[in-house]
């Protein structure tokens, strides 16, 4: 009799080392029909704004979670269109938003949606790049990307994933002012395989960052995901909301991806040369503890980072 070995079960697909390329036609099409969307959605000024998406485009006002007002309205397509709208003072410039959103590169990309979704991050990718950024426009993006999604840690739930175009940066409305913008459209492509253990869903969403007259900025994100598949709403809904609500964390996410950064580029955490705690001042000796803060760089004594942390 033969023995019988145990088959292991395959590793999961990944979409890392994967590449998609498109005819020249179809890129060119593709992005004079997403900023078509986008110069429509610009003629809509920050004063007219809910006016507008309440009185004639058929929104009504569902949540409200802390700054961020959270709008939806039955969509053609089954399910619902949100608009999420806020303001930020000073502290969110136009620099920081184009640190934190544009993500040119897998690696980035990975970073970028582990910040902003946790450990339900499960997988992602960039797969081409058409337009990259230039002095003209530093946050000009367009490409190819493809994320995956755990919507539950409950196994009844599969896993989501979605492969879109991403276009972005930079333009002038009505009233010229700055808009910086973000748009994403699923795309069905036969040279992206579908992956076992996720059900491919469908997702739309526009990201306008808009400068005003006051000095604020008026952050705008229209969306629209069907995860298709059965996803009961007690699941479903609160990771919708977190996506709607995503810009009241941007200011912390900028700073995680910034300690991030600076512990890629450190080469050592104390320097030798440094004698005292970077806060206090107290004199370090040799059975001082110390703690090395990527958040404001300097070296602390263990007294004053327990205190901090």
């Amino acid at each position: 009799m033969q023995p019988a070995f145990r088959q292991s079960a395959p590793p999961p697909l990944t979409m890392q080392h994967h590449r998609v390329t498109m005819s020249t036609e179809d890129e060119e099409g593709i992005h004079r029909a997403l900023m078509k969307q986008v110069q429509t959605s610009i003629l809509t000024t920050p004063a007219m704004r809910l006016v507008h998406a309440t009185q004639q485009e058929g929104y009504r006002l569902t949540e409200q979670h802390h700054g961020v007002r959270v709008y939806t309205r039955k969509s053609p397509s089954g399910g619902e269109e949100t608009m999420s709208v806020s303001y930020t003072q000073h502290h969110l410039t136009f620099e920081n938003l184009m640190y934190l959103l544009l993500a040119q590169t897998t690696e980035e990309h990975r970073i970028q949606q582990t910040l902003f979704h946790d450990d339900a991050f499960l997988d992602g990718c960039v797969f081409s790049t058409i337009l990259s950024p230039t002095e003209e426009d530093p946050f000009q993006w367009y490409g190819l990307k493809y994320t995956k999604l755990a919507l539950s840690s409950y196994r009844f739930v599969d896993p989501r994933d979605v492969c879109y175009v991403e276009i972005s940066g930079t333009t002038v409305n009505m009233d010229g002012h700055t808009v910086l913008y973000v748009m994403r459209e699923s795309l069905t492509l036969r040279s992206v395989p579908l992956v076992p253990d996720a059900i491919r869903g469908r997702v739309k969403s526009l990201s306008l960052h808009t400068e005003c007259p006051n000095g604020t900025i008026e952050h705008v994100h229209f969306s629209y995901m069907n995860p298709y598949g059965s996803v009961p709403a007690f699941l479903f809904k609160p990771s919708q909301l977190r996506m709607n609500t995503m810009v009241e964390r941007y200011a912390q996410l900028i700073h995680f991806k910034r300690m991030l950064d600076m512990s890629k580029n450190c080469t050592t955490f104390f320097p030798v040369n440094q004698r005292a705690c970077g806060s206090c001042e107290r004199s370090f000796w040799a059975l001082t503890t110390r703690c090395y803060c990527r958040s404001c760089g300097e070296v602390l004594s263990s007294l004053t980072a327990h205190g901090t942390f």
